[in-house]
C-alpha cells in the first residue's frame, strides 16, 4: 500500500504541477494579450495624434497663406491711402498758392489803385 500511495501522492503532484504549469502560461498568455492590447492602444494613439498634427499643420499652412493674402491687401491699400494723401497735400499746397497768388494780385491792384488816386496815373499807364 505504501507503494500506491507514493503513486498517488505522485500523480496528485504531478496534477497539481501541471495546474500550476497552466495556469501560469494562462497568465502569460493574459499578460501578453494585455501587453498587445496595449501596444495596440497606443499604436492607435499615435495615429490620431499624427492625423491631428497633420490637420493642425494644414489649419496653420492655409492660415498663413490667408494672412499673406490679408497683408498684401492691407500694404496695397496703405499705398493707396498713402498715394491719396499725397497727391491731396499737393493739391492743398497748390491751392495755397495760387490763393497766395490771387491775395498778392489784390494787393498790388489796391496799391495801384491807390498811386493813381494819388496822382501816378502817367506812371501807371506806361507800365500798361
Amino acid at each position: 500500500m505504501d507503494a500506491s500511495v507514493q503513486e498517488s501522492r505522485k500523480g496528485q503532484a504531478e496534477l497539481v504541477r501541471l495546474r500550476e504549469e497552466k495556469a501560469a502560461a494562462e497568465k502569460r498568455e493574459n499578460d501578453l494579450k494585455l501587453q498587445a492590447a496595449e501596444s495596440d492602444r497606443k499604436a492607435e494613439q499615435a495615429k490620431r495624434e499624427k492625423i491631428e498634427a497633420d490637420q493642425k499643420a494644414e489649419r496653420d499652412r492655409l492660415q498663413a497663406i490667408e494672412d499673406q493674402k490679408l497683408a498684401v491687401a492691407k500694404a496695397r491699400q496703405d499705398e493707396i491711402n498713402r498715394q491719396t494723401a499725397e497727391a491731396a497735400e499737393a493739391k492743398r499746397e497748390a491751392d495755397a498758392r495760387e490763393a497766395d497768388k490771387a491775395h498778392q494780385a489784390k494787393i498790388n491792384r489796391a496799391a495801384l489803385d491807390i498811386f493813381v488816386a494819388a496822382g501816378m496815373p502817367r506812371l501807371v499807364q506806361s507800365r500798361q
